[in-house]
């Protein structure tokens, strides 16, 4: 999966990572062939960028896709079913008055159920609290400072 960069648009890649090869030689860039689908995050605060994980969320055994914005917006999450790419979820992840540092996104399989859950942090700006849900109901399973609280650098997940 890939996701735009700061005014870049809005376009999600899937990337065939048997077709990695598959790459123009001049430029670098991933040939049209390689790409397995193509969606949009179609979200106005993702302007400045958009993040995103899979993994698989629903127990279907497809990769389902979370997107957030990168930058300056509100922590909004996104979440996109891996058989059809529908939108099926969009949350805020840390409720009003939220944040507007963006987020930092992984999946991963936290509570040993079988199908993942998000984990999610505030971009650079934002506390380093990290919270574990699950993106359809906006449940949140565990919440925890990972470091001082105090910290305002911000931090990756993954």
């Amino acid at each position: 999966m890939t996701g735009p960069g700061p005014g870049e648009g809005d376009q999600l890649l899937a990337i065939d990572g048997t077709k990695l090869a598959q790459a123009d030689p001049a430029t670098g860039l991933i040939l049209p062939a390689a790409v397995a689908a193509t969606f949009a995050a179609p979200d106005p605060e993702f302007a400045g960028g958009v993040v995103v994980a899979a993994g698989n969320l629903d127990g279907d055994r497809f990769a389902d896709v979370v997107a957030g914005p990168l930058g300056a917006a509100a922590p909004r999450l996104l979440a996109f079913r891996g058989s059809d790419h529908q939108q099926v979820a969009s949350l805020l992840v840390f409720p009003p008055p939220a944040l507007t540092t963006g987020l930092r996104l992984a999946v991963a399989d936290v509570d040993g159920s079988g199908t993942a859950e998000v984990l999610a942090i505030a971009g650079p700006g934002g506390g380093p609290q990290t919270v574990v849900l699950d993106p359809f109901t906006g449940q949140v399973i565990e919440s925890t400072y990972t470091f001082d609280s105090t910290l305002r650098t911000g931090f990756d997940v993954g």
